[in-house]
């Protein structure tokens, strides 16, 4: 239920940032892992440039692992904090994944609106 659920979330953002679906489609089929600290998850690129949580036999092309203390720093996207993350593998496919997590936007305010209305979601 939470890989069908995470999945969901993953194809909402990528349809609400419909040029991710360009720089990800030469990537079809390729699968990156993510692993911070203690959790550990497989990303699946789609025919469609879209993304899936991966099933549990997934080999992964490429690794990518980001130190716990790194979290904040890219989250204020921190520059020099990307220089410290590690990426095994499949480095092309896995560099462009991030560019594109990197520069997605959520359209929270559209979502909102559809379950409070336009005014009062513009409006927080």
């Amino acid at each position: 239920m939470l890989k069908t659920f995470s999945t969901r979330i993953l194809q909402h953002l990528i349809s609400q940032n419909s040029w991710a679906n360009a720089i990800l489609q030469p990537f079809a089929g390729k699968s990156v892992q993510f692993i911070v600290g203690f959790i550990s998850t497989s990303l699946v690129i789609l025919e469609n440039g879209s993304l899936a949580i991966a099933g549990e036999t997934n080999i992964s092309d490429a690794t990518v692992t980001i130190p716990p203390s790194l979290l904040m720093r890219l989250i204020a996207k921190d520059n020099t904090a990307t220089r410290q993350i590690n990426i095994e593998g499949d480095t092309h496919s896995a560099a462009e994944l991030a560019k594109v997590f990197a520069n997605m936007r959520w359209d929270y305010e559209d979502d909102l609106s559809q379950l409070i209305g336009d005014i009062p979601a513009n409006k927080i």
